[in-house]
């Protein structure tokens, strides 16, 4: 089925209230049991440089991070060094300090990180740090990337968690090359939080994950709008899902959305979705009541 150059409005649910996607407010997990915080700028495997949280107050540790089965978040408030290979069950908060990989590292996280109050997640000089992470992506205050602006250290994320991972970014600097690849089934919410021009990285969609975008301006393949504004190269698989779900306005596809894509969906709430260019959906497509769709002159190919 196909709809061509007409304005075609979205399913009428009699009786269905459209429910906006609630903003993401950005809360810092609950001190806990099991969590460490740093005491001073030394050495990750320093022991000194740890504090446990006992459940009713701080103590000193008797085993670093990585020597727990099963630590809770692990607080940064000094410059500290990553290890070759760091495992982190919960996750990072980075508070005001620097955690820092000087040779090329690999760190796996089961949740969220979160970086606050100028905190630093950087790699010096042409050092490389991968970060496989399977929680939300929480960019509050601070720096991204090479440690300096000159820098030609590469921080890759591979955001893996096989479900929705939320990404957040206030007030962050990106430096040099930031990289993004979305892979193992996981969808990335960007709602209309972006990735800015100053990251020189890649951003990769992989078949079988899905983006969620809230910028008015949807995705483009090239130029400093919509969500993904990085000048590395940006790849939109054909086999991924895309949904859209700013509400209230007008919502652009973007010219980066690939002329196949697999699932598409338009949500939010008292919008139109203009096309920015054809479209053939080969699984799903899902349009909430009260969205519009302008074709603007192209064709949306249904299954």
């Amino acid at each position: 089925m196909s709809f061509t150059n007409v304005l075609k409005y979205g399913l009428v649910s009699q009786g269905v209230a459209c429910i906006p996607d609630t903003p993401y407010n950005p809360i810092l997990p609950t001190l806990a049991a099991g969590d460490f915080k740093t005491m001073a700028a030394t050495s990750w495997t320093t022991l000194s440089t740890w504090n446990v949280y006992s459940g009713d107050t701080w103590i000193a540790a008797t085993k670093y991070p990585t020597q727990v089965a099963n630590q809770g978040y692990v607080n940064i408030l000094h410059n500290v060094y990553f290890l070759p290979t760091t495992n982190i069950n919960d996750g990072y908060i980075v508070n005001a300090a620097a955690l820092t990989a000087i040779s090329s590292k690999i760190i796996n996280v089961a949740k969220n990180i979160y970086l606050i109050n100028g905190g630093r997640l950087i790699v010096n000089s042409s050092r490389n740090l991968y970060c496989y992470l399977r929680g939300d992506l929480v960019l509050i205050s601070g720096i991204i990337g090479s440690i300096t602006s000159t820098g030609t250290g590469n921080l890759e994320f591979h955001i893996c968690g096989g479900k929705v991972q939320q990404y957040y970014a206030d007030s962050i600097t990106y430096n040099r090359k930031v990289q993004f690849f979305i892979k193992d089934n996981s969808i990335f919410k960007m709602d209309n939080y972006i990735i800015p021009s100053t990251c020189t990285g890649a951003f990769t969609l992989n078949a079988g994950c899905g983006l969620i975008i809230g910028s008015p301006s949807g995705i483009t393949s090239s130029g400093a709008a919509g969500n993904i504004q990085t000048t590395g190269t940006r790849t939109f698989s054909t086999g991924a899902d895309y949904t859209y779900n700013m509400s209230n306005g007008t919502q652009y596809t973007g010219n980066g959305l690939p002329t196949t894509v697999r699932n598409l969906s338009f949500t939010g709430c008292k919008k139109t979705m203009v096309l920015s260019n054809n479209i053939t959906v080969t699984g799903t497509y899902t349009i909430n009541p009260s969205v519009k769709v302008n074709l603007n002159g192209f064709t949306l190919t249904l299954p």
